[in-house]
């Protein structure tokens, strides 16, 4: 009992780790092309990265509930998103598109685009 006690308090603590990280990764990275899009001329491929940026955490916090079956650590698991991040990025845009249709995109998308991130990293690794 209190092994999984600990267990459980251990899974807590790498939530917010991993949380806390993305969060301030995306936020520096949000703000410093947004930022360049207020500068310079070309505004709208820097609001594009922005959308690209968001799309891929949407989607590594996706993935990141199979990396913590297979016990990846905090930084392994940002390790693993990063070599990912075309495809992540790909899954996390269509999310959004999805998630905009009335109700069926906000009751379902999550379910669903967890599954599909979990079965694209499955079939990448080849693992069962």
């Amino acid at each position: 009992s209190s092994d999984l006690i600990l267990k459980n308090i251990k899974f807590i603590f790498r939530g917010i780790g991993i949380s806390t990280i993305n969060f301030g990764i995306e936020l520096m990275f949000t703000f410093f092309f947004f930022f360049l899009g207020i500068l310079l001329p070309f505004k709208g491929v820097f609001y594009a990265t922005t959308f690209i940026i968001q799309s891929f955490f949407i989607a590594y916090s996706f993935l990141d509930y199979t990396l913590e079956r297979r016990e990846f650590g905090i930084k392994n698991s940002i390790k693993e998103a990063f070599r990912n991040f075309l495809p992540l990025s790909i899954i996390g845009l269509l999310f959004m598109l999805f998630f905009i249709i009335p109700v069926i995109g906000v009751l379902y998308g999550p379910f669903y685009f967890t599954g599909v991130v979990t079965l694209y990293y499955l079939k990448k690794e080849k693992i069962s």
